[in-house]
C-alpha cells in the first residue's frame, strides 16, 4: 500500500536515528525500499543488520549502476518499485513519530476530493544541527514561503517550495513522472509535473527533524548561499525559469512576467 523510498550513501553517521524513527512510526502498515548509491563506509553494515531484524520491512533494491546522484536515485526507486502511496526519506534527517499517519491521511482526504488526479502533499519541517538541537521551528517561515501561493502552477515554476523529504504522492502522480528531466532534482520535478496535471498541496505540520550538518546533498543552507553570478549565467537561469513555467502554466512571456511580478510581491510584502 505504501513504499518509503530511501537513498543512502555514505550515511553511516546518521543512518540508526533515520532507520529507528520510521519504525517507530504511529502507522507502520508500509515497506522501506533502500537504493546505496555505492557506499564506502558501513552504511550497508548498518542497512543489512536492519534488514536481518527486520526482513518483512526492508528491502535493499540492486542496481548494477552506481554514483547515480540523489535525485536520480530516487526516480529509481520510484520507477522500479509498486505502491499505492509513495513517501521519499533521506538518510541523515528524523521523522517525528506521526508523520507517516498525517501525511497519508491527508493524502486521502485530497483524493476525496479529486479522485482521479495525480496528488503530491508536502508539509513542513523543523530545522535542526547536527545534534538535533532546534535551529528554527519552520523551514516555511525560515525561507519565506507562500505555501498556499507557490503550490499553483502559475507560480511553481519560479522556484521550489516541495521538500522531498515530505512528499507523499498517489499512483497517478507515478504514472505521469517519467521520463524524468535529471536537470531537476526529483522534488521538483515531481511538483512540477503533478501541479501541471494535477493536485499539489499541503499539510501545515512540522513533520520531521531536518538535519543541518555540513554534508547535506541538498539543505536549507542553500537557501543564504551567496555568491556572484555573471550576467550571462543570470540570463541562462531566467531562460530556465521560463521554460519551466511555460511547460508547467502553459503562457508565453508576457504572461511569465506578469506572474513573476506578482510572485515577487507574494514573497516581500505580504
Amino acid at each position: 500500500m505504501l513504499a518509503i523510498l530511501m537513498c543512502t550513501y555514505n550515511g553511516e553517521r546518521f543512518l540508526k536515528e533515520q532507520l529507528d524513527s520510521l519504525l517507530c512510526q504511529s502507522f507502520d502498515d508500509f515497506i522501506i525500499y533502500v537504493h546505496d548509491d555505492g557506499s564506502k563506509d558501513k552504511t550497508l553494515e548498518i542497512l543489512n543488520s536492519y534488514i536481518n531484524q527486520y526482513p518483512q520491512k526492508i528491502v535493499l533494491m540492486d542496481d548494477p549502476i552506481k554514483h547515480r546522484g540523489a535525485g536520480s536515485s530516487f526516480m529509481w526507486l520510484l520507477k522500479n518499485v509498486e505502491s499505492h502511496y509513495y513517501m521519499f526519506c533521506d538518510q541523515d534527517d528524523v521523522w517525528l513519530p506521526t508523520k507517516v499517519e498525517h501525511t497519508l491521511n491527508r493524502i486521502k482526504e485530497v483524493e476525496l476530493s479529486h479522485p482521479n488526479l495525480p496528488i503530491l502533499i508536502h508539509t513542513d519541517l523543523k530545522l535542526v544541527d547536527g545534534n538535533l538541537k532546534e535551529i528554527f521551528p519552520s523551514f516555511w517561515a525560515f525561507g519565506n514561503f507562500q505555501v498556499d501561493v507557490s503550490k499553483r502552477k502559475q507560480y511553481l515554476g519560479f522556484g521550489n517550495i516541495v521538500t522531498g523529504c515530505t512528499m507523499i504522492i498517489n499512483k497517478k502522480a507515478k504514472d505521469i513522472a517519467f521520463p524524468y528531466d535529471s536537470k531537476l532534482l526529483h522534488d521538483y520535478w515531481l511538483a512540477l509535473r503533478v501541479a501541471k496535471y494535477g493536485i499539489v498541496d499541503n499539510l501545515k505540520e512540522q513533520t520531521i527533524l531536518y538535519r543541518q550538518h555540513g554534508n547535506n546533498e541538498a539543505g536549507a543552507g542553500e537557501l543564504y548561499k551567496k555568491r556572484q553570478i555573471s550576467f550571462s549565467l543570470f540570463l541562462k537561469e531566467m531562460g530556465d525559469e521560463y521554460e519551466r513555467c511555460k511547460e508547467c502554466a502553459g503562457y508565453g512571456v508576457g504572461m511569465w512576467l506578469y506572474y513573476r511580478f506578482l510572485y515577487f510581491i507574494y514573497r516581500h510584502f505580504r
